[in-house]
Formats: C-alpha cells, structure tokens, sequence
C-alpha cells in the first residue's frame, strides 16, 4: 500500500515537495505516523511543522516555501526576493531572507537572515501559487538599496523598471519610508528624479554601452527609441542618435545568433537602411573586456564622422 496518497503528492509537488503537519494530517497521517516516518527518513523536518523528502530540505525554494506555509506572517525579501525576481546580481543559494514582525522568531535556522519590521503593505506583498509568500519587485528594490553599492544599483533599477514597474510605482513605495532613519530611500528616490522618466535599458550590456559612450563625450544618445519602420512595423532601437539616423544594437542574447533571430535582425536593418538609418550592431566578441574600450572608441569616432557627414538632417520622429 502507498505511504501517501496521490492527492498529497501532488499537492507537496506543487509546493516544492513541503507538506505542514496540518496538510499531512488532512491527508490521513496521524501525528504518530508522522513521527514514524520522520524516524524512519522517510520525510525530513526542514522546520517546526514543516516537512520534506530527503535531499529536497536543502533547497532554497523548499525553504522559502516551508517558511511561508508555517508562518504567515512572514515574507521572503532582501536578496532571495531579488533572485526570485531575476533582479540583476542575484541568485538563490542556502541562505534565504525573510522579513518578519518584530520579538518574532520563525525558526532558528542557520540559513535564515530575517529582518525584523513592520509589516509590509498589502500591495507589496505578492502570494504565489506554490505557497511563498515574497516582496514585491518595487519594495524589494527598496530594502535593496540599503546594501547595495551605487555601481549596481543602476542596472537593478533599469531591470525592475524593464519587467516589472514603472517610476511612479517605484516612487509611491519608496515615499512610504522615507525617514531621516533611512538615508538609502531618500537616495533611491534622487535617483529617481535624476532617471528624467527616460526608458528603461532591457540588459546591463546596453546601459554599459550607454554610458561608455556618454562618457566619450556623445551627446543626443536616446535608449529604447521606439519607430515606425515602412514594411516592417513598430521596431525599437537599443539605442539611438535621432540627429544622425543612427541605431545601435547590443546583441548579447544568444537568439541573435540563431537562423531565426539573423534574418529577423537582417529584415529590420533592411527596412531602417531604407528611410536613411544606419545601424550598428555590437556583439559579445566586441563588448569583452580586452574590446570594449576599443569598441566604444570606433562607434564615438563614427558617432563623429555620421556628425560631420549629416550636419543638417532633421531627427526622425518615433
């Protein structure tokens, strides 16, 4: 006879293998049973009333869910948020972050960094469907900049700003802690103002090639140019210099490099050619780090060039 029935495995699959003692119980193990098969390792203790099977209680999205399925005062933040939301310079490891109430305790285990706070708001708080219960994507950015040195706080930003909100969300969670006590919101929110509503670059490479070139002394440069394109459609531009009809592609994605992603780029610098744009397309080969300073000197010098050659064109309007 099986030890579980199939409802419970599949509810323990769709919760990253935990179960509670009260999903167990529900499911027809009885206290005692349970205990046999924890002494049996049959299942593991991950944390008080939370359980799993041997060699998943290692797992940090098996922690984080037995941490929220057994207290629900308790949220996911900090840097297991970030890497759940694929902010850049994050990944998941042992250690998982949570924040809690203040006096509160969960657990004690060795690979909780808790934060005590207020509860976040309602709105900050994003409940998944596999019971782990994290920050919101605005509100991790925020407890974030905290620790997180001005060098990466930019791509975090333009990566948050990219997939998941826009400025004035990002603002209207930041103001909510803005206190004398709390320095790093009011930076965030500098930052913020300094951003001037542009929009968001879609990689880290871009925004590097961004400000190399800003720092080349390249003006009129526009991220995320978006145009009309006669045969082709809506297009937009990685980056751009209007002035001179020039669109600059960072093509770090592999799907560049397959057939499929050749002839649609193919297709499009085709139709940019054909209303006067050039285009320049920057691979890995050229943006590693042996090339990239000599990269970004020949596109400032054709920058010029494009300059002195169409001193008189009128800018294209997206």
């Amino acid at each position: 006879m099986a030890i579980f029935a199939p409802e419970l495995l599949a509810w323990m699959r769709a919760h990253h293998d935990v179960a509670t003692s009260a999903v167990l119980l529900d499911h027809g193990i009885t206290v005692d049973q349970r205990r046999r098969l924890v002494a049996q390792r049959v299942l593991v203790r991950i944390i008080n009333g939370a359980y799993t099977f041997p060699g998943r209680e290692t797992q940090p999205l098996t922690r984080c869910a037995a941490l929220c399925l057994c207290h629900d005062d308790v949220v996911v933040g900090g840097p297991t948020a970030a890497a759940l939301w694929e902010l850049p310079g994050y990944s998941l490891g042992d250690e998982v972050s949570a924040l809690a109430p203040p006096g509160r305790r969960p657990c004690a285990a060795d690979w909780l960094n808790l934060f005590h706070t207020e509860p976040p708001h309602r709105d900050e708080v994003v409940m998944r469907a596999d019971g782990i219960n994290l920050t919101s994507p605005p509100r991790t950015t925020v407890d974030l900049a905290r620790f997180v040195p001005p060098g990466r706080l930019e791509p975090l930003i333009e990566r948050l700003l990219h997939r998941h909100c826009g400025e004035a969300v990002l603002r209207q969670v930041a103001e909510r802690y803005r206190s004398r006590g709390r320095p790093w919101v009011g930076g965030l929110l500098e930052f913020i103002d300094a951003r001037g509503g542009v929009a968001p670059t879609e990689s880290t490479g871009e925004l590097k090639v961004f400000h190399a070139l800003r720092r080349r002394g390249v003006e009129g440069l526009v991220r995320q140019h978006r145009i009309e394109l006669p045969g082709y459609g809506p297009a937009r531009f990685d980056l751009a210099v209007p002035a001179i009809r020039l669109d600059i592609e960072v093509d770090l994605h592999p799907s560049h490099r397959t057939p499929e992603g050749i002839a649609r780029d193919d297709a499009r610098d085709a139709a940019a050619a054909a209303i006067g744009w050039t285009t320049r397309r920057l691979g890995p080969l050229v943006l590693g780090r042996a090339r990239i300073a000599e990269t970004m000197d020949a596109v400032a010098a054709e920058i010029a060039n494009l300059r002195r050659r169409r001193p008189g064109d009128a800018v294209v309007a997206s």
